[in-house]
């Protein structure tokens, strides 16, 4: 099982809608399914709310939760977005995932 903050699900079906306009209808859906089902623990967004504030001037908000989750497992933060990846401060290790 993998962790997430709550908020991972939200993207992933906010990816699925946009994708659902570029593809089947029964893919879109069936992508919907294997969300629902992933075994993922969700991480309370209380328990991380104090780490992510300490980052309020390293990084957006949103990103603070998933720097604030890498912290508190010891883990680093995988991440396509470029000003994340080259932020300071974060004291974590971010690794920039994009592929061109």
């Amino acid at each position: 099982m993998k962790d997430a903050p709550p908020a991972r699900q939200p993207r992933a079906v906010g990816a699925c809608r946009r994708a659902f306009l570029v593809m089947l209808r029964s893919i879109a859906h069936g992508a919907i399914a294997d969300l629902v089902d992933w075994e993922v623990i969700r991480i309370p967004h209380r328990t991380l709310a104090p780490s992510a504030w300490r980052q309020r001037h390293d990084a957006s908000a949103y990103d603070a939760f998933y720097v604030a989750a890498a912290r508190a497992f010891d883990a680093p933060l995988l991440t396509a977005d470029g000003p994340l990846s080259r932020a300071a401060g974060l004291g974590i290790v971010v690794q920039n995932v994009r592929c061109t």
